[in-house]
């Protein structure tokens, strides 16, 4: 009798009660990579690494692909379905002048993310189920020193330990159609490209951030109950996508005090979000494709909401509007090539910017915005997993909310800037260290404090 068949469905339940037993045990979590980028890293590093690890007894400690070690229990885990990923970032940064004084802070956040293949776990074709969770800790040097909008610190946010997400993914139809459905945000899927993660200012990093000053729009470290669904035709460079979130509600899900533990459905609204786009690999002057970006979303959400008017309102003034909505385009494309990274990656000069519009200056706060850079990766030869980055980004606030605002006495917003300077080095596999320098023009947006200058770093272990 084969015993290790025998003893196989014991050990594939054992490995989804790990599963549902992992948040309890989940101290931290990874910085503004969505869920999806977190999985596909996951999965790459175990697909490469699984079949011929050197054991850590004859490697040196600088040399892990994780900073604990390869280890034996988790690329067994791995071959098993059971996939596993612990990472700590922290952004350290500090005011050198201007703003509302000078001043240094840290923020930490450190998350733990487990997928679990169930294909190889339950047999179940082109499904697998993923929970993540975070510690977050540190203060705002925006809040604390600064008073501008635009948070200079990343992974500020949901300062405590929480549940982030947890939600079946199921591939379909040749891997043509993929669906979620769980605790997921908007964030990880809607305005969001992987050259945003390069930044160290929340402007960029995540997503273009002005969508949550006007709508009630969740993002890491926070979810939502929802579903999604995006729709990639076989040999095609266009996508369609689509997806049903769980609106504000009172009191809302992200406070601290339910360590994203408030599972309840009683909304306020629903928020529906949709984008199509295309992706292709561009060739320019002579190069080999090179790979781009162009796509445009919108959403709406359901509901009614207070306007910005003044005080008090003239009479027959209706207080409310039904619904808001915005749109917005993202746009990315490499225009040189210098090789590939160590990921077999491309690498070389990519310029992106974004739109995003919300014209109702009766109710959103920041109703248009524009964000633009540049990253050029492996900009000395000998560092092929090093990038530069240069970002830059203009927030208009409304001229209703600017006008409600002085009516009661407060000094009226109209607009904040950021520039960002930032060069990520990849020191060994598992660390990364980025100077960082910011400069923020009119923090705060009411003309109340000279522009600052902001010099720090961020970095990230990966476990």
């Amino acid at each position: 009798m084969d015993h290790s068949k025998a003893w196989r469905p014991m050990r594939r339940l054992s490995l989804l009660i790990t599963l549902a037993a992992s948040p309890a045990f989940a101290a931290y979590t990874q910085y503004s990579a969505t869920a999806e980028e977190r999985h596909d890293e996951m999965m790459a590093f175990f697909t490469d690494h699984t079949e011929a690890t050197v054991p850590d007894s004859v490697q040196s400690w600088w040399d892990y692909k994780y900073m604990l070690g390869d280890g034996y229990y988790r690329d067994d885990l791995a071959k098993e379905g059971l996939t596993l990923s612990l990472k700590f970032v922290t952004d350290s940064l500090g005011n050198v002048s201007g703003g509302r004084d000078q001043g240094f802070t840290y923020t930490g956040s450190m998350g733990f993310d487990a997928d679990a293949d169930l294909e190889k776990l339950l047999g179940i074709e082109g499904a697998d189920f993923y929970v993540s969770a975070v510690w977050r800790s540190g203060t705002s040097l925006s809040n604390k020193y600064i008073g501008n909008v635009f948070q200079t610190q990343q992974i500020y946010g949901g300062q405590n330990l929480r549940l982030y997400a947890f939600y079946w993914r199921q591939s379909l139809f040749d891997d043509q159609l993929l669906l979620k459905v769980g605790r997921i945000a908007q964030g990880d899927d809607f305005l969001s490209r992987p050259i945003y993660w390069s930044y160290v200012q929340n402007a960029f990093d995540g997503n273009p951030v002005s969508i949550f000053l006007n709508t009630p729009m969740y993002a890491y470290p926070n979810s939502t109950w929802g579903g999604f669904a995006k729709y990639t035709p076989k040999e095609s460079d266009f996508f369609v996508q689509g997806g049903l979130y769980g609106g504000a509600k009172t009191p809302t899900q992200t406070r601290n005090s339910a360590h994203g533990l408030d599972w309840s459905f009683d909304y306020d609204n629903a928020y529906l979000m949709g984008m199509f786009g295309w992706r292709p690999g561009m060739k320019i002057s002579g190069q080999s494709e090179l790979p781009g970006n162009y796509s445009m979303g919108a959403y709406y959400v359901t509901g009614h909401f207070q306007q910005f008017l003044p005080a008090p309102a003239p009479p027959g003034t209706s207080a409310e509007v039904e619904g808001k909505w915005g749109l917005y385009w993202m746009f990315d494309q490499m225009v040189y090539s210098n090789g590939v990274n160590s990921n077999g990656d491309k690498t070389g000069i990519t310029p992106w910017f974004v739109v995003s519009i919300a014209p109702d200056e009766r109710v959103n706060q920041m109703p248009y915005s524009f964000y633009g850079g540049v990253r050029w990766d492996a900009i000395l030869p000998s560092r092929k997993d090093d990038f530069l980055a240069l970002g830059y980004v203009y927030g208009m606030f409304s001229d209703d909310f600017a006008q409600s605002q002085r009516n009661r006495g407060i000094p009226g917003q109209n607009f904040e800037s950021v520039i960002e300077l930032t060069y990520m080095i990849q020191v060994n596999e598992w660390f990364t260290f980025q100077p960082d320098l910011q400069y923020i023009i009119n923090p705060g947006g009411a003309h109340q404090y000279s522009d600052a200058f902001v010099l720090g770093f961020q970095s990230s272990v990966q476990f």
